[in-house]
């Protein structure tokens, strides 16, 4: 790494330009989503162990400052500010300064290319990647105009030092931009982007008023001021950056509203075959259409919904969600959903259970009633059978029924059962043990 220095600074003295090294991070770079929580253990798996949180530490960054040939342009930049956003400890950003050293020559109070180490004055989160801009300016103190800044995401390590190099010198082969970056609606945001030299790993300092930034779709979502974006509409746009000759790949931005979605229902149970009538309200600022998309996740069979949000569910018992997705912002953190459960409310039963008596030999008349708490079920018919009572397996010699409910008794005294099961949901029944006695009895169950 200090051989590496050696060149920088070479290439400085060649180039008249300043130089800021930036040492060992630890898992360099972004993603492409936000840091995944932990997934819990399947059932009976042995648990993981706790990975411990890094202790913090105070932030470490060098600087190889150029040789000042100029008094202008890159080469002019006698200070900077160092910020790691959302680095800080306990919340924020992480921000500290950089001053120049002055040689001690009053003739050129600032000639040489020294190098020196500027540490943070509190400590930073560490074993994470975040954002970090340097800002160079042409005067003392963060004095001046700007002169330039960088961009990388670092990783702060356990021992303060960083990961990610930072030039200011050297030719931009190749420009990225960061990933998932979001803007509010009517608010502006600066869009972050780097240029890299040719091994794509180290990000060069970029001039203000470099870059060129251009809408590749969603003209209507986001506008552009220099590298201010502002957020007109939900949901996405994409941009490209051009620096020099090199050009990033076409890269989505999220604009970002307060759109709420609340339906009429947080929960709802359902008998089979039944209908649910939804609806939604949309609020939040500058929403210009409270249309719904619904939909359904998990769903069993037989279950549909229509653009309007009538529910029908089939005979297919089960939990599933119904979604409500803004057609506004679609975002999908956004979408509401309601749990439905599928349960049958489908009851049998048998009247009159104890006047279930009857001769040997002798007829009965058992009747059973379906209901499903409503006016709307479409068959309230049972079908008959008699069963033996240990196997709940239809049996010869217990007697028999017919699909009127008519029990012929057989000759035998005793107690047998009688199942009448629903014809529109199979899995409801009931029974009665018809008590069998010796003679006429002569009673019917109505």
């Amino acid at each position: 790494m200090r051989s590496h220095t050696r060149r920088a600074v070479r290439s400085l003295c060649v180039l008249s330009c300043l130089g800021l090294i930036s040492y060992g991070l630890v898992g360099c770079g972004g993603s492409d989503s936000p840091t995944p929580s932990s997934s819990p253990s399947p059932s009976g798996s042995p648990r993981p162990t706790p990975t411990p949180t890094p202790a913090p530490a105070r932030a470490r960054v060098e600087i190889v400052w150029g040789a000042r040939t100029r008094i202008e342009g890159l080469s002019s930049a006698i200070s900077a500010e160092i910020k790691f956003s959302g680095a800080k400890q306990g919340g924020g950003d992480l921000v500290f300064k950089a001053e120049r050293p002055k040689s001690g020559d009053a003739a050129a109070e600032y000639s040489g290319a020294p190098t020196a180490t500027y540490t943070s004055d509190e400590n930073a989160i560490t074993g994470r990647p975040f954002p970090l801009t340097v800002t160079f300016y042409s005067e003392p103190n963060q004095g001046g105009s700007i002169v330039g800044t960088a961009q990388a995401n670092a990783t702060v390590k356990a021992d303060g030092s960083i990961d990610s190099t930072i030039a200011t010198y050297g030719r931009i082969r190749s420009v990225v931009v960061d990933r998932n970056q979001s803007f509010p609606m009517g608010q502006a945001g600066t869009l972050r982007y780097s240029g890299l030299d040719a091994d794509g790993t180290t990000q060069i300092m970029v001039r203000p008023g470099t870059a060129r930034i251009s809408i590749v779709s969603g003209a209507d979502k986001i506008s552009l001021n220099g590298d201010l974006v502002t957020g007109i509409k939900p949901r996405e746009a994409s941009v490209v950056v051009n620096i020099d000759q090199a050009t990033s790949v076409a890269t989505s931005v999220y604009i970002l509203s307060d759109v709420k979605v609340t339906p009429n229902v947080s929960d709802l149970t359902l008998s089979i075959e039944k209908a649910f009538n939804f609806s939604a309200t949309v609020t939040g600022t500058g929403v210009s259409d409270t249309g719904v998309v619904w939909g359904v996740r998990d769903a069993p069979l037989g279950v549909t919904i229509t653009p309007a949000g009538r529910l029908t569910v089939g005979r297919n018992e089960g939990d599933f969600f119904v979604t409500a997705t803004s057609v506004f912002d679609p975002d999908p953190l956004k979408v509401a959903e309601v749990r439905v459960r599928i349960l049958s409310a489908v009851r049998v039963e048998i009247l009159d259970k104890p006047a279930a008596i009857v001769g040997i030999g002798d007829k009965i008349k058992l009747n059973a009633r379906v209901t499903d708490g409503t006016d709307s079920l479409t068959d309230t018919t049972v079908t008959w059978q008699v069963v033996d009572k240990a196997t709940g397996a239809p049996a010869s010699g217990l007697g028999t029924v017919d699909a009127n409910g008519e029990y012929s008794a057989p000759n035998t005294p005793g107690s047998y059962r009688v199942v009448a099961t629903s014809r529109f949901d199979t899995r409801k029944s009931d029974f009665v043990d018809v008590d069998v006695r010796a003679g006429s009895v002569g009673v019917d169950v109505k």
